[in-house]
């Protein structure tokens, strides 16, 4: 009997041995491929089963092993494999057009067993413009998220019409390559939604040149922080040869509560950088915004670090309605400007011009009695204003019409504006609304109105503190509302015709019978007109204004005059 026994236990071991032979030797039982998509320093690698459950049971273990082409090991990555089927990873930082060899390993209970071994090579295209990788096709374009740095060349022109949204790079993982347009259109293009909106999203170290983009649209939501065709962000980058016609920024009914920074081409640029010979065309940016800090303009909405501008054209609509934060809170800086929001670039904006209207409205009315107003409002028709210390803009002009109202744009509403606040400071130029220091200046610069140029409407409040009146704190500008910049900084800076206008009730606060607070209405004439003249500044206007523009952009405004 202990002999059958032994018997038995040395038949047992043997069979143990066998099977563990067999496993390492390919008799797993598990079959799989590979397979892979290449880029200039990554490799995409698939590995394909057919259906076993061993691939699911917890001793078993799957790996893609990579080897340089002599066969010396680099590194490995494990694969999850999904529904007993298929796994994915990905070999980064590779080193371009090279050849390597991928294997795929099974391991069950430690013991491993090679299933597939393939070569496998790194693109060589992209590394520069004459290899660059062409683009032909929608998921041509799409798949440049695969590789940020590479050049790229489009050719073909690209209809986005039935491709879904797009903002393909974002701030972790931003496109810093080169993009040549080769003077082809991309067209129907329905961005996505996301904290910087773009046609690429998010730029740094980039050069887009070349490109024509036809009829965009975008639709605000409460994810959005900076928006533009191009980019909502540009750091570092180059805009060169750019043409956009039809833009369509829907932000109505916005609940969003982040700073919003929308722009035409670039909601906001940092670093060095330029955009040169770049036009937005037919823009239509419609915002309706609570609180915080709005910026606003047809090529940046916030133009700052080290950047040119230079040989450039805006053209649309901006309408900007501004909402109450909460009932009894009202506040926020905005910058609005025709061509740029906010400018506080240490270059150049030069040779440019703005054809727009600008309709700056105040939403859900409240008793001014009732509503605390603290916003900062800065509109212009080339510029809204310079937050920081630098405005260097010669050679260009604003051909503009501005509408502030502190009213929805109601049948009514100008009747319903003279009695609202539309601004704890307001500053509104027919070119820039605000200038407040500079080592450079503003030179050879017109604004042009268009039919009813600079016109407000708003209340006016007094209030008496130490028997000192005091209004509210309104400039209303042909040129320049706000301007702090020593004399000899501001030079050819003219209006050619004067359209401006400010219509407005003045009120005081008040005790009535029941003691309670009331607004009465200011009926003296006299101070009525000291309040209007005070406001209202129409120095440098004169019939010859636009002869200090460049014969280019007399030119081109003499074309917009005989649209009209």
């Amino acid at each position: 009997m202990r002999k059958i026994l032994k018997l038995f236990s040395f038949i047992f071991i043997l069979a143990a041995i066998f099977s563990v032979m067999a496993c390492s030797n390919g008799k797993s039982g598990i079959i799989g491929e590979l397979s892979y998509e290449a880029t200039r320093t990554e490799l995409d690698v698939t590995a394909d089963f057919e259906e076993n459950e061993k691939l699911s049971d917890s001793n078993t273990t799957v790996s893609v092993k990579l080897y340089d082409q002599d066969e010396n090991y680099k590194t490995y990555l494990s694969v999850k494999v999904e529904n007993n089927i298929s796994g994915k990873v990905t070999f980064e930082n590779l080193t371009q057009n090279t050849k390597y060899i991928l294997k795929l390993f099974v391991s069950i209970d430690g013991f491993e067993e090679e299933l597939d071994s393939i070569e496998a090579t790194t693109k060589n295209e992209g590394n520069s413009m004459e290899t660059a990788i062409s683009i032909k096709t929608v998921d041509d374009f799409k798949a440049m998220s695969n590789d940020k740095d590479a050049y790229y060349r489009l050719d073909a022109d690209l209809d986005f019409a039935q491709s879904g949204s797009i903002s393909l790079f974002t701030e972790s993982f931003s496109f810093s390559g080169k993009f040549f347009g080769n003077n082809h259109t991309i067209s129907n293009v329905t961005l996505a939604a996301k904290k910087h909106s773009g046609l690429f999203g998010y730029l740094d170290g980039a050069e887009i040149s070349d490109l024509n983009i036809k009829n965009v649209d975008l639709t605000s939501t409460t994810t959005i922080q900076f928006a533009g065709v191009i980019a909502g962000f540009a750091k570092d980058s180059t805009l060169k040869n750019i043409v956009v016609d039809d833009f369509m920024y829907n932000g109505e009914k916005s609940t969003t509560s982040y700073n919003l920074v929308v722009g035409g081409l670039i909601g906001e640029t940092q670093g060095s950088g330029s955009i040169e010979n770049c036009q937005m065309l037919n823009a239509d940016i419609k915002i309706e915004k609570a609180s915080k800090v709005l910026n606003c303009g047809l090529i940046v909405a916030n133009l700052t670090g080290e950047y040119l501008v230079d040989q450039s054209v805006a053209s649309g609509k901006l309408a900007i309605g501004i909402k109450n934060s909460s009932a009894t809170v009202y506040s926020g800086t905005m910058y609005i400007g025709g061509f740029i929001g906010a400018n506080s670039s240490l270059r150049k904006v030069s040779n440019s011009y703005s054809d727009v209207d600008i309709d700056v409205y105040r939403l859900e009315i409240d008793s001014a009695l009732d509503q605390e107003i603290s916003n900062k409002l800065y509109v212009g028709g080339f510029i809204g204003g310079n937050p920081g210390n630098q405005c260097n803009v010669e050679n260009c002009f604003a051909y503009a019409d501005i509408d502030v109202v502190a009213a929805e744009l109601t049948d009514d509403y100008i009747t319903k504006a003279k009695d609202q606040i539309i601004a704890d400071v307001l500053r509104v130029g027919g070119f820039i609304g605000s200038v407040r220091s500079s080592a450079f200046g503003i030179n050879n610069c017109l604004y042009y109105p268009k039919t009813t140029g600079v016109y407000v409407a708003a209340m006016v409040e007094k209030t008496t503190v130490d028997e000192q009146d005091s209004y509210s704190d309104y400039v209303i500008s042909l040129t320049v509302a706000e301007n702090r910049l020593d004399a000899s900084k501001v030079n050819n800076l003219g209006a050619q015709l004067d359209k401006i206008d400010f219509v407005f009730n003045a009120k005081y606060e008040t005790k009535n019978d029941d003691d309670e607070d009331v607004l009465v209405n200011i009926t003296d004439e006299v101070e009525l007109q000291s309040i209007k003249d005070s406001c209202i500044d129409k120095n440098n206007l004169s019939s010859n204004a636009a002869d200090v523009l460049s014969d280019s952009l007399k030119q081109a405004l003499n074309t917009l005059l005989t649209k009209e």
